[in-house]
């Protein structure tokens, strides 16, 4: 079985424990359901941990200045931290607290986009940082290929 096929049954039988069938046709009475962030989420953990990287949960890491950050996913390895933020969109906004979390934790940061592409003004931002924004079919390709660079960055 391909990890495609492992993230996926893992995240339906996660997902059919949530949904409770009401007797009624009422849809709004089901669990908002964010199908795309699950999903990615469960991806880059099931690949993190085929790497050899430990997922940290919650992702929550301190920073040098004493300031909790949360990430969308966090892993570490050898002493390196990996974040990482899925954004539906990813714009100015996203790549500056993305560039903030990676300079005061000293983790690698990655953005997702998981809808389109990054705005200009995103994608300009982050090459001036020195950052990466992915797309969801990104995720399996960095961790098979090249996360081992996350040490050199």
């Amino acid at each position: 079985m391909d990890v495609k096929s492992v993230v996926l049954a893992s995240f339906l039988a996660t997902t059919k424990q949530r949904l409770v069938r009401k007797p009624s046709n009422d849809l709004t009475s089901l669990p908002a359901l964010s199908t795309t962030m699950s999903f990615e989420g469960l991806l880059l953990e099931v690949q993190a941990r085929l790497s050899g990287w430990e997922v940290i949960k919650p992702p929550l890491c301190t920073g040098i200045s004493g300031v909790e950050h949360r990430f969308s996913f966090l892993a570490s390895k050898d002493g390196q931290l990996c974040g990482f933020e899925l954004c539906t969109d990813v714009g100015e906004a996203e790549v500056l607290k993305a560039f903030v979390k990676r300079r005061d934790t000293r983790a690698t940061v990655f953005l997702v986009c998981l809808r389109g592409r990054p705005s200009e003004g995103g994608s300009k931002l982050a090459r001036e940082y020195g950052m990466r924004i992915l797309g969801p079919a990104d995720i399996e390709s960095l961790f098979e290929k090249e996360f081992v660079l996350v040490a050199s960055t």
